[in-house]
């Protein structure tokens, strides 16, 4: 079954921050060193505090040693190693009983549709990890706990800040008190500052709280329920169901507490930031399978024949179903190409003005233009820059401002979503020649006078 994950992850790149995270990485590789300040932007308003580096390396590295097919080998590997891993959090007796495969089949198919080369898909994975040994430790408690250790430390590189693990020892704490589990939360949580940034590694994020409604993913979840998003919904219904499961399952004891508070926690969290959807799918798949597990409806397959019928059923929504494109590479419909390759062919001077999500796009697809602003967000720009954007979303007239200020000579600006007006409104300028319009971007760029 966690095969058929793997086959069905292998999906196009459609990610606005994918492309900036394999060029940074690439970058990282050349100089063999982390950059200080911040090359791929003229925009810049602060030193780069990049706390994904190892991150970008790894899929650096990944592209380096296979391509585009290198990056989707290593994308699948991840979605079924975070699944294979919350499996393990079960006992064994539970794991592939009754019908616990199709709560896995569900998450897998819930992360691939978000799967892409970014640091969360890493992230992914420790989190997992941790999510075994803290169930595997209330279940029979060991030295293997410890394992959390070594996870964290790499987990800093990997997505420094991310207090998801501690979070999760913590809980586990709480559902058992124990010395052995307060000194491995203690050392796990003073790990989280044990990278190249130390203790400030966690500025980016208490920084930017005037920030962070900006960006999608750290919007509060109602609005992307309002708006009918897929993933958003598989959410609020997985969470429904743990909590049915866990209610149906009744008896207080260690672990019941335990992935009460974890889906508690993460079910909070994801009702304020939406970025912790995922985090919360983890939890409710560990509840559902349990409860799963005791579900033997009359004429139910075997022990082994249903994750058989699980990855059948894998693999044919993966690929017959809606939503990502199987295959690797970049999803030539999710990026502005051609608008790309056009205004590079005219070599235009001055700056190049870009939307939010095509600055990605440009630091892979264009090496050595600098952009206006890209994904990075808040680790590279400060926040009235960011705000200064979206001014400009809302008022396209105070382009002009900007333009004053920065020297544009080409303009690559996103044709739907909040740019679409600006957009328009550039395109009836005299000054500005349009070389490329379609239904993703415009790209225009200034007449000579």
């Amino acid at each position: 079954m966690l095969g058929a994950l793997a086959v069905a992850a292998v999906v196009q790149v459609a990610d606005h921050d994918s492309p900036w995270v394999l060029r940074v990485g690439e970058q990282i590789l050349r100089d063999g060193r982390l950059p200080e300040l911040d090359p791929f932007s003229y925009t810049a308003g602060h030193p780069w505090l990049n706390h994904e580096w190892l991150a970008q390396v790894v899929w650096a590295v990944a592209h380096r040693l296979g391509g585009m097919l290198g990056v989707g080998l290593l994308q699948a590997l991840c979605v079924a190693a975070t699944v294979g891993l919350v499996a393990l959090a079960l006992p064994a007796r539970e794991r592939f009983s009754g019908l616990a495969p199709l709560a896995y089949a569900v998450l897998g198919l819930y992360l691939r549709d978000a799967a892409s080369p970014r640091a969360q898909l890493l992230s992914n994975v420790c989190l997992a990890g941790v999510l075994a040994l803290v169930a595997r430790d209330l279940r029979r408690p060991s030295r293997a706990l410890w394992l959390a250790v070594p996870i964290q430390l790499v987990w800093t590189q990997l997505h420094g800040g991310n207090p998801t693990g501690v979070a999760l020892l913590g809980l586990g704490l709480l559902a058992a008190p124990s010395r052995r589990r307060a000194l491995v939360v203690g050392v796990a949580a003073a790990l989280t500052c044990a990278g190249p940034y130390g203790i400030h590694v966690h500025d980016h994020f208490l920084d930017a709280q005037g920030t962070l409604p900006i960006l999608r993913e750290w919007q509060p979840l109602f609005g992307a329920l309002v708006a009918g998003a897929g993933g958003p919904v598989a959410f609020v219904c997985a969470f429904s169901a743990a909590l049915i499961a866990l209610g149906v399952r009744g008896r207080a004891g260690e672990r019941i507490r335990f992935e009460a508070l974890a889906l508690a926690c993460f079910g909070l969290l994801a009702v304020r930031w939406l970025r912790f959807a995922t985090e919360g799918m983890l939890m409710a798949t560990l509840a559902i399978a349990a409860g799963l597990s005791r579900v033997r409806l009359p004429g139910t397959p075997g022990r082994r024949m249903l994750p058989a019928l699980a990855a059948i059923l894998v693999l044919v929504v993966g690929v017959l179903g809606p939503g990502r494109r199987m295959g690797v590479g970049f999803d030539a419909a999710f990026y502005p190409v051609e608008a790309t390759r056009k205004l590079r062919a005219r070599a235009p001077a001055g700056h190049l003005f870009n939307s939010y999500n095509f600055g990605g796009w440009v630091m892979w697809a264009w090496e050595g233009q600098p952009v206006f602003v890209d994904g990075r967000a808040f680790t590279v720009y400060t926040p009235a820059h960011l705000e200064g954007l979206l001014a400009v979303y809302a008022d396209p007239p105070r382009f002009r401002d900007l333009d004053a200020r920065w020297g544009f000579g080409s303009a690559l600006v996103q044709a739907r979503g909040k740019s679409a007006g600006l957009a328009r409104w550039l395109a009836e300028q005299p000054e500005w020649e349009l070389v490329h319009r379609d239904a993703l971007a415009v790209a225009l760029v200034k007449r000579s006078r």
